[in-house]
């Protein structure tokens, strides 16, 4: 009789475990679509221009917070919305500071700079003259302005600096300016 009962109780204890891992499974597949949905949300924002490199996220909840996929997403385990929003940020900053890199190379061997006074126009001018338009998409080619825009205006009431040529750091400054500045007095 107990031996029925053992086998019984292990029975009942293997359909728990299979029903648990199943639930798991589920649970783990559920959370994996939410991201994925929101992923894709995230995309949307981007190609509309709700979304940039320089996005906050207090003014992008907003905008999405009655979304399905946002909804879906909070509580699951993994990522957060949160997470998954300034990982989207990250790379867009990445991705935009490859691209000025591009530009300012592509400018360079041509001798060309880019100035606080540069406007949109002239700086799409500027990348049409180096044929850096069919390498870089115009949101990209913003995003690189705008940097670059931020960049000059800091550099200039950091430093004087107005133009951003190749060899000059994030700062606005060159590299052997830099140098110079950091060097122990001799």
């Amino acid at each position: 009789m107990l031996g029925v009962y053992d086998d019984y109780s292990r029975q009942l204890e293997q359909e728990h475990e299979e029903e648990s891992r199943r639930y798991r499974v589920e649970n783990v597949r559920r959370a994996r679509k939410a991201r994925e949905g929101f992923k894709v949300l995230l995309h949307e924002l981007q190609d509309r221009g709700d979304l940039t490199r320089s996005s906050q996220w207090k003014h992008t909840v907003p905008k999405i917070k009655k979304d399905e996929r946002y909804i879906a997403l909070l509580g699951m385990p993994g990522s957060s919305p949160l997470d998954l929003w300034m990982d989207m940020v990250d790379d867009m900053g990445e991705e935009a500071e490859r691209a000025a890199e591009k530009i300012e190379k592509a400018l360079a061997k041509e001798e060309k700079v880019i100035k606080l006074e540069t406007s949109r126009k002239e700086f799409e001018g500027l990348v049409k003259d180096v044929h850096m338009d069919s390498q870089i998409d115009a949101r990209l080619r913003r995003e690189v302005y705008d940097m670059v825009s931020d960049l000059l205006c800091f550099a200039t009431g950091a430093n004087g600096v107005d133009t951003w040529t190749a060899g000059s750091n994030r700062s606005g400054r060159s590299e052997t300016k830099r140098e110079e500045e950091e060097a122990p007095d001799r």
